[in-house]
């Protein structure tokens, strides 16, 4: 179970990270209009939450063993039965759940930054 905790902690943590670089993508491409880049960053960033939510929420036990923290586990090394099924659900819905909420943050600090810019510019 260790081993499925650390991974799916690990493939979501690669997605946020191209997440990121997206977002920076958009920020650089915007950069001669800060409060616009901060706005795109936000959208960036909301999306990926709302993305993250919607999986969380079609995710069932029959759809675990379709996640790439699940199959790139040996057979031996996943949790075992009903139980390990539904635990395995339950703490991928937590991780999702978790980046969610920490992408959600990220929105509301470049919509906020974007806010303060444009009332001060």
């Amino acid at each position: 179970m260790q081993q499925f905790r650390r991974l799916s902690e690990q493939f979501l943590a690669r997605d946020a990270a191209v997440v990121t670089f997206f977002g920076f993508g958009v920020m650089i491409a915007f950069s001669f209009e800060p409060p616009a880049a901060l706005v795109g960053a936000g959208a960036v960033a909301l999306i990926f939450c709302i993305a993250l939510i919607v999986r969380a929420c079609l995710l069932t036990e029959d759809h675990i063993s379709e996640i790439e923290a699940w199959r790139h586990l040996d057979p031996e090394e996943r949790p075992i039965g009903d139980d390990g099924l539904r635990w395995a659900r339950d703490h991928f819905q937590g991780v999702l759940l978790h980046c969610a909420k920490s992408a959600s943050t990220v929105a509301i600090g470049c919509f906020g930054a974007a806010l303060a810019l444009e009332i001060v510019g």
